[in-house]
């Protein structure tokens, strides 16, 4: 029986289940981190690694569980939509004008890439944003309007959310903190926050799939 829209859903099962593999995931990490050869590191590491393949392909399934349970709306078209972006990121599509990302603002200030790549890179930053805030735009006014948060799927979406803005954190920290900061990480807490890193753009897909099914049951 359907929960009211006021009350929240009792925590459950697949909550606790996906909350249990997040945390036992750090334990392999640490070791990983600590003892882990240079060989086993480069692989998790690198952006050709089954790691970020993996995450690619999750997006991709993400994409089609969201338009197999949620039909051709516009908010299910705009998730599918916003998880293939995140699969073209995860095979690195983005530095496919000039060898570099046309997300970042240093593409546009880098002497070295002719002007028609920087209009080109923009026309492709612009829509690839336009996307990101349609589809966030529709489906968060719909979430928060409908108290979504409430329901279990709900709170795993939201869940997800969060852990996907910390993995661009620890994506960003080691060189911020250098940079900005004169801050150096030690080695092995740089391979730590990398492996965390890597982890978790493996797990947010998953998660948000298992979301899109469980939405569909509700």
């Amino acid at each position: 029986m359907p929960m009211p829209p006021d009350r929240h859903d009792p925590f459950s099962r697949t909550e606790l289940a996906l909350l249990a593999t997040l945390l036992l995931a750090f334990v392999p990490l640490v070791l990983t981190a600590l003892h882990g050869s240079a060989e086993l590191l480069d692989l998790l590491r690198s952006e050709e690694g089954p790691l970020e393949r993996f995450a690619a392909f999750a997006w991709v399934a993400v994409a089609v569980a969201v338009l197999a349970f949620g039909g051709r709306s516009r908010h299910a078209v705009a998730l599918a939509l916003i998880a293939l972006v995140f699969c073209l990121r995860e095979l690195d599509l983005h530095k496919i004008v000039a060898g570099e990302s046309f997300l970042k603002n240093a593409f546009y200030r880098d002497d070295a890439i002719a002007p028609a790549d920087k209009l080109l890179g923009g026309l492709l930053a612009t829509v690839t944003l336009g996307i990101l805030l349609w589809g966030l735009a529709i489906n968060g006014r719909a979430f928060w309007r409908g108290r979504l948060h409430r329901r279990a799927w709900g709170r795993i979406v939201v869940a997800g959310i969060v852990l996907l803005v910390l993995s661009k954190v620890f994506d960003r920290m080691p060189a911020v903190l250098a940079v900005d900061h004169g801050i150096v990480l030690d080695e092995t807490v740089k391979r730590l926050v990398n492996l965390q890193e890597e982890w978790l753009e493996c797990f947010v897909p998953v998660s948000l799939g298992v979301a899109a099914w469980w939405r569909a049951r509700a």
